[in-house]
């Protein structure tokens, strides 16, 4: 999407790429005090001579947080143009754990030392993955409340080596 001047001009190197459209139509809602109106769009399926876009960059830069983004002033003049390029879509996951930590997690080997309560999982080559502590949680009638799993950080016992352990 390209803006205009007044004059009709262009405003040179300025645009903005527009992430989707819908048509909608106009809705007047009734605001807190009645006697001022507010406008709003709903979508609708075509026969609609207004759109919806959303655009890109549409938040603030971040060496200006708290600069808002210029999209346009109101009545102003725009050309959207399509440029006939075909888009590539790449899905990206923000994730703490891939596929392979948690098949490690469900599938590794898992050891639970009774005295300490220290639960261990290894990785695929027996290396200690993560510790936990686990413990219980009674009233003052010994009766059971909660089980606990507590992340133990980098508070490793190496001594529940898996080989050490098994053999």
């Amino acid at each position: 999407m390209e803006y205009l001047n007044p004059d009709g001009s262009k405003i040179p190197n300025f645009f903005r790429v527009v992430t989707s459209s819908f048509f909608c139509e106009p809705v007047t809602t009734n605001e807190v005090n009645v006697t001022q109106k507010a406008v709003r769009y709903r979508y609708v399926d075509g026969d609609s001579n207004l759109i919806f876009l959303t655009l890109s960059p549409s938040s603030s830069p971040t060496n200006k947080p708290n600069a808002t983004p210029f999209i346009g002033q109101p009545d102003q003049d725009i050309i959207i143009t399509n440029t006939f390029f075909n888009p590539v879509s790449v899905e990206i996951e923000m994730v703490e754990y891939d596929i392979s930590s948690l098949a490690i997690a469900l599938y590794g080997n898992q050891t639970k030392s009774i005295d300490d309560g220290i639960y261990t999982i290894y990785d695929s080559n027996d290396n200690i993955y993560r510790q936990y502590n686990l413990y219980e949680i009674r009233d003052q009638f010994n009766a059971l409340l909660y089980e606990v799993r507590q992340s133990r950080g980098n508070n490793i016992d190496f001594s529940k080596n898996f080989t050490n352990i098994t053999s």
